[in-house]
């Protein structure tokens, strides 16, 4: 994925596929099956900054990059479809 340009506390928003997993029993049909919008994900938030594979973002950060986050999400760059 191309390095993001934001900068730590901007808004973001991105559009991303997350992991599911099924904690019963099914049958084997039931566990192949995925639809197209199967697991889409949405997000509003602030960037917090990119690594080797990952974008991290929080719902909720300080005034300035000293300031502690809240809610912090780690997206692997292979999941995100797009972002703005």
């Amino acid at each position: 994925m191309k390095k993001i340009q934001k900068k730590w506390g901007d808004t973001i928003y991105l559009e991303w596929r997350d992991a599911n997993g099924e904690s019963g029993w099914v049958d084997y049909k039931e566990a192949m099956t995925v639809t197209d919008n199967q697991n889409l994900c949405k997000t509003n938030a602030f960037f917090i900054g990119q690594t080797s594979g990952f974008v991290i973002i929080a719902h909720t950060v300080g005034l300035n990059k000293d300031e502690d986050v809240l809610g912090v999400e780690r997206i692997p760059d292979a999941w995100i479809i797009k972002w703005k």
